[in-house]
């Protein structure tokens, strides 16, 4: 977020696009790979948001978080996609 304020003096619009799905069944799951759906689906979103704010504040721009149905409804072998959206 700093480099693109840098780069180019002003943040008008986040968007929140970045998705991360690999399909397993929760007993095999490792610790791993738990932490790299939430990293992606869910720590990302978050720390960007929070750099995002404060440049937003100052311009009126909006942040476009894009989330799943599987969030709402869940899928197969998606536990940690699933609890991240």
């Amino acid at each position: 977020v700093s480099d693109c304020v840098a780069q180019f003096g002003r943040l008008d619009v986040l968007a929140n696009i970045a998705g991360f799905h690999k399909m397993r069944h929760t007993v095999s799951m490792t610790d791993d790979d738990w932490a790299a759906d939430l990293s992606v689906n869910l720590n990302g979103p978050f720390f960007l948001c929070r750099a995002a704010i404060p440049h937003l504040l100052e311009t009126g721009g909006n942040i476009v978080n894009v989330a799943s149905i599987a969030g709402v409804e869940g899928e197969v072998y998606s536990a940690g996609y699933c609890a991240a959206k």
